[in-house]
């Protein structure tokens, strides 16, 4: 009979100190899945202003080759140089040496050729690609005739 009684107490004593610490356990776990979560949300938050400045470079690009395009002013070709200066950082190296030489190409206004109309299709796709949020890798299906991603 006693040793009921030592082990009715023995589980009562492991009962008692689960209900103390089992609170002091969660209150943990649930600190530290905060602070990862906090940690995600702000990688997340750098992410998407990287994307958003990067996407205004693109679009300030752009209007850039449209402006020289329209008009026949230095200023609008020192601004498309300029834009096209601050996006070195966010492509490669293979990438900036076809959309320069495009580049230089529409300043000098000379007339567009098939070639030319080719490297124009090549940096819609790579801006396409930097733009992507999910940064899937396209390519040129010669099957489909026409710019996949792979999944």
């Amino acid at each position: 009979m006693q040793d009921q009684i030592v082990v009715s107490a023995f589980w009562a004593m492991v009962l008692v100190i689960g209900s103390i610490v089992s609170p002091i356990v969660v209150a943990l776990i649930n600190r530290c899945m905060d602070i990862h979560k906090e940690k995600i949300r702000l990688q997340q938050r750098r992410y998407d202003e990287f994307i958003a400045h990067e996407r205004e470079l693109i679009e300030q690009y752009l209007r850039g080759l449209i402006a020289v395009q329209k008009s026949s002013g230095n200023d609008e070709d020192v601004k498309l140089l300029e834009s096209l200066y601050a996006l070195i950082p966010y492509i490669s190296s293979g990438f900036y040496n076809q959309l320069q030489k495009y580049t230089l190409h529409v300043i000098n206004g000379d007339k567009v050729t098939k070639e030319d109309l080719l490297t124009f299709s090549t940096i819609g796709t790579i801006f396409t690609q930097a733009l992507d949020p999910q940064r899937r890798k396209w390519k040129w299906s010669k099957w489909r005739k026409k710019w996949t991603y792979k999944a």
